[in-house]
């Protein structure tokens, strides 16, 4: 029943999950095995995660801790401080969060546990973050992150390519600290050190440890008609988006369910393949949707962004799905393509368009 509850969450079949969770939890529950049905209570919490009934999540992991503590295993109480940490962040209480990572962070760092130790300091940044604290996330993050380089570097083969993928998420908060502590340039070097990073592990491209030196070399070429947007998703509800030109770089956090609202969806993928279909249909029909799309596309990505305006080039470096969206095509406020305002042009990262451009 256990595992079949596994497999039904992992086909989104929620309300089965839970039934085959309840009935291996009746049967522990028979046989006296606590240790076994706080497993469950677990299961059940992590489930109760997945559709959003927080409350009841936080019922389940806090039974499943009590087992735990009650039977010394530091180990599992770890992990359940961790899941009740999550369920408080989800409820906006991130100093709860706070105190559950911190107790959970302490048992990883006396048990030696690295990879556990950097995904709690993580969540400690993220949640300083949340508060408001950018100076204080801004070291939780970068101290989570020299942990993370140390497994990644010690890492071989496949396990050392994907790990920084599977990790990228704390890259995204260390930038949204600086920008949140008003230090744009700090933001977008941390942006794209990772991006860096990911490259020379991926396509052994770039010299790892390199970025920072050609990011800054890049920025202080800038031309005076040339302008960078640069895009970075930081978390679930936000993009942050870099404007560089000669005359330095601004930072602002764009919130994401208002970009979405504008653009009539709640997945951006959906959102962006949506539009490219329009742009590629070569049909009459489509038209007027095809232009009032490309307009929201502008007005929520680039519309309010003065450093661009009179500039002749700009250069795009997206993130995730906007790496697939043509921005040349969007309409600017004179009706026209933005291509016929200037040159578009794209790049990973910084660092990769100050290579190309050597």
């Amino acid at each position: 029943h256990n595992n079949i509850g596994a497999v039904n969450r992992q086909l989104r079949d929620f309300d089965a999950a839970l039934e085959h969770y309840r009935t291996a939890l009746a049967i522990d529950e028979r046989l006296g095995d606590e240790q076994a049905a706080a497993t469950r209570r677990a299961n059940m919490g992590t489930v109760y995660m997945d559709v959003g009934d927080y409350e009841r999540a936080r019922s389940e992991y806090t039974a499943a801790l009590a087992t735990a503590r009650k039977a010394g295993q530091t180990d599992k109480i770890a992990i359940r401080l961790n899941n009740l940490g999550a369920v408080a962040v989800s409820l906006g209480e991130h100093e709860a969060a706070l105190a559950h990572y911190r107790e959970a962070q302490q048992i990883h760092a006396d048990r030696g546990q690295s990879h556990e130790l950097a995904t709690v300091t993580s969540n400690i940044g993220s949640a300083l973050h949340q508060l408001g604290r950018h100076d204080d996330a801004v070291t939780a993050l970068e101290e989570a992150i020299a942990l993370k380089e140390r497994l990644r570097l010690g890492a071989s083969g496949d396990i050392r390519r994907d790990y920084l993928a599977s990790q990228i998420e704390t890259y995204g908060w260390l930038v949204a600290a600086h920008v949140g502590a008003d230090r744009p340039l700090a933001a977008i070097l941390a942006a794209d050190s990772s991006r860096e990073r990911y490259l020379s592990d991926q396509l052994a491209f770039v010299k790892a440890g390199a970025a920072e030196a050609l990011s800054l070399r890049f920025l202080a070429a800038i031309p005076e008609d040339v302008a960078v947007a640069y895009f970075l998703r930081a978390g679930d509800d936000a993009l942050v988006r870099f404007l560089a030109t000669s005359d330095g770089v601004q930072a602002e956090v764009l919130s994401f369910p208002k970009l979405m609202d504008d653009l009539g969806g709640d997945d951006l993928p959906a959102a962006v393949a949506h539009y490219r279909a329009l742009v590629a249909s070569p049909e009459a029909i489509h038209d007027a949707e095809r232009a009032e799309l490309g307009r929201a596309w502008y007005d929520a990505l680039l519309g309010d962004a003065a450093p661009l305006h009179g500039r002749e080039h700009l250069l795009v470096v997206p993130d995730g799905a906007l790496a697939f969206l043509p921005f040349e095509t969007l309409r600017t406020p004179r009706g026209r393509y933005l291509v016929e305002e200037g040159l578009v042009r794209y790049a990973p990262s910084l660092a990769v368009a100050a290579l190309t451009a050597s």
